[in-house]
Formats: C-alpha cells, sequence, structure tokens
C-alpha cells in the first residue's frame, strides 16, 4: 500500500491552520478547501469504476460533501455568495481561487499518476470517511449551540487533526486496492 501521510496532513490540517493563523480564513473558507479537495478526490475515483470498491467509496464520499455544504450553509446563507467568496479572496492582491483550485487538482493528478504508475487503484477506508462524516456531524451540531468562527475553525480542523492522528497511530489503512 501506498502511503499518502504528508499529503493527508497537509491538505486536511496544515493548510487550514495556516490559513486561520496567517491569511484570516473564515469557517466557510476552511470548508470550501476541504470540499475541494474532497470533490476533487470524488471526481478522480470515476477512473476506478473497476473497483468493487467504488460504488460504496463514492457513497460515502458524496455524503461526506453534502455534510460540508450543510456546514458551509450554516455560515452563508446563499452557498454562490460563498463560493464566490472563496474563488476570489485577495491575499497580496492575488485571489485565492487562482492558487488554491489548482493545487487541490494538482494533488489529484499527482496521486491518480502515481497509480497509474503502479498499476493499483486506491479507494479510501470506509472505517476512515465513517469517521470523517460523524465528525462533520458533530461539527454541524455546534452551530446550533453558538459557537463563534474561530472556534468551529479550531473545532473543524481538530477533528480532522483527530481523525489523521488516529489513523496513523493505530496504522489503520487508508486506503485499499
Amino acid at each position: 500500500m501506498v502511503e499518502n501521510r504528508f499529503q493527508r496532513w497537509a491538505g486536511e490540517v496544515i493548510f487550514p491552520l495556516m490559513g486561520l493563523l496567517f491569511w484570516d480564513w473564515t469557517f466557510a473558507f476552511v470548508a470550501w478547501f476541504y470540499f475541494g479537495d474532497r470533490f476533487f478526490q470524488w471526481g478522480f475515483n470515476f477512473f476506478k469504476k473497476e473497483n468493487p470498491r467504488f460504488w460504496k467509496a463514492q457513497s460515502l464520499i458524496t455524503l461526506e460533501l453534502l455534510l460540508i455544504l450543510l456546514l458551509i450553509l450554516q455560515t452563508h446563507s446563499p452557498i454562490t455568495t460563498s463560493l464566490y467568496s472563496f474563488l476570489s479572496y485577495r491575499d497580496m492582491g492575488i485571489p485565492q481561487g487562482y492558487f488554491l483550485v489548482p493545487l487541490l487538482l494538482i494533488g489529484e493528478v499527482l496521486k491518480f499518476s502515481m497509480e497509474q504508475r503502479l498499476k493499483v487503484f486506491f479507494l479510501e477506508n470506509r472505517v476512515v470517511t465513517l469517521i470523517k462524516i460523524g465528525l462533520l456531524g458533530i461539527c454541524l451540531s455546534l452551530f446550533w449551540i453558538g459557537v463563534t468562527n474561530t472556534q468551529q475553525i479550531i473545532a473543524f480542523i481538530g477533528a480532522l487533526a483527530l481523525t489523521n492522528l488516529w489513523i496513523d497511530l493505530k496504522k489503520v489503512p487508508v486506503s485499499y486496492k
């Protein structure tokens, strides 16, 4: 099995944490970043249709994407305004959408090309996805008790960090052939 530990930690924990600390990312911005990461993974999974676990993996990722959209809707009522804010957010004069979306896409392209070279296609472990879905549900419930934007981001990133820490400590296979 191929380890993608750095890609997981960078995409799910390090980049969003840096965005919170250095670039004043809002919760909706962090959620859109995570949504983009999972959306590109969902899209590239269609190249792996011959895998017997394909439809189960896709349905779980679809549920995760819907939960992320619900989280975004809790912070910004019109979802199109929130998406536009994500894509046009400017830092140092450059809209971040021009930087972050290609970065997410390149990550999936590199992962897919590595799988092509190895002649093995991996799909994410169902247990890992179910844990992430459960943690997203907990984050969704935090909105109803009225936590602040920063607390929401910390809870969201913390939940993803705990999931990745559990994966690494227990040596849980993140993906299967």
